[in-house]
């Protein structure tokens, strides 16, 4: 899984060991930088919760295998893969932003500045190698099959937020 951290329909909050490492300084030590970039990460996860952005979107996961299961009447194939819907669901773009935007109110209500979340944004990038190797285009192709906004745009969306 590396390093991420996810909202679960229930209210749990799973933050990896992964992410809690890039989180730490270069002596491994958890600064205020790193305690504030993980307040940001986990306000993220909370906005997810709070937005009740798990339960629409398995909700929508749902509706798709049940309206698949109408037009090709076959529910067991449907029912089967279910499991794997609900592991591999993802939040829309614009659940992820709202996201965004709330670990921005997390962090100001801190006192903290938004360039803190944006900051572990770009630690979880440069801990993706090889990702930034594909071609300008194949990454902005892809960019547009993802459920996630691009990372980059969101970087730039936090860092003006922050101005």
């Amino acid at each position: 899984m590396g390093a991420n951290a996810l909202a679960l329909p229930d209210g749990t909050i799973i933050v990896t060991d992964a992410m809690v490492r890039l989180a730490l300084d270069d002596d491994n030590e958890l600064d205020d930088n790193g305690k504030a970039a993980l307040l940001g990460v986990i306000g993220h996860e909370v906005g997810h919760i709070e937005r009740r952005h798990a339960t629409r979107a398995m909700t929508g996961s749902s509706l798709t295998a049940a309206m698949s299961a109408t037009l090709f009447g076959d529910f067991s194939a449907v029912a089967a893969g279910l499991p794997a819907v609900l592991t591999q669901m993802r939040y829309s773009r614009a659940m992820e932003l709202e996201a965004d935007d709330d670990a921005v109110a997390v962090l100001r209500r801190n006192g903290l500045e938004p360039d803190v979340f944006a900051d572990a944004l770009e630690a979880l990038e440069r801990a993706r190698p090889g990702e930034d190797k594909l071609p300008r285009w194949l990454k902005k192709s892809m960019s547009y099959l993802s459920t996630h906004p691009d990372t980059a745009e969101r970087i730039a969306r936090l860092r003006k937020t922050a101005r």
